[in-house]
């Protein structure tokens, strides 16, 4: 796993252009909402076997700050 692949499924997730995420943007702008919050949860399970407490997921601001935490726990 790595940055590209949390991207893509963040995307599909968000049902965006495929590569149109850098993880500069900042989840607000993306329509991140407690829906969006618990498909990613879920995401992050099905498709890598991640599990990140939503406490830690609601702290974040960007998509970068999602990526890093989905990297880290990984790498746990």
């Amino acid at each position: 796993m790595d940055k590209a692949r949390v991207l893509e499924e963040l995307e599909n997730l968000l049902e965006l252009e495929p590569g149109s995420l850098d993880g500069t943007e900042p989840l607000d702008e993306l329509g991140w909402d407690s829906i969006a919050l618990i498909g990613y949860i879920a995401m992050l399970d099905s498709e890598f076997g991640v599990v990140v407490p939503p406490s830690k997921l609601t702290s974040c601001a960007t998509v970068h700050d999602l990526t890093q935490l989905v990297l880290a726990a990984k790498a746990a």
